[in-house]
């Protein structure tokens, strides 16, 4: 698994700016973490919660809701800090 870089950049305004290389290995495995943790929690008819065959979650679960689950939780990880885009 390659290692991510990272650069922080402070702006005017109290923003910064962060440019990331994640190697796609790890956004791979992040994705999958992210989908894991929101199907265990998605309720589809005719499934108990959380049981739901993956195929079936994959469709039910919008991919952007995977991606702000996968930036939040790598952020939390990595910088240990929380995403604000993320429900």
């Amino acid at each position: 698994m390659g290692m991510s870089k990272h650069t922080i950049k402070k702006l005017p305004k109290s923003t910064i700016e962060i440019v990331l290389d994640i190697p796609w290995d790890i956004i791979q495995s992040e994705y999958a973490k992210a989908f894991d943790v929101l199907a265990a929690d998605l309720t589809v008819e005719g499934f108990r919660k959380g049981k739901a065959p993956k195929s079936i979650a994959e469709k039910s679960l919008p991919k952007d809701k995977v991606y702000d689950k996968m930036i939040s939780s790598y952020f939390a990880g990595t910088f240990g800090i929380s995403y604000p885009g993320a429900t």
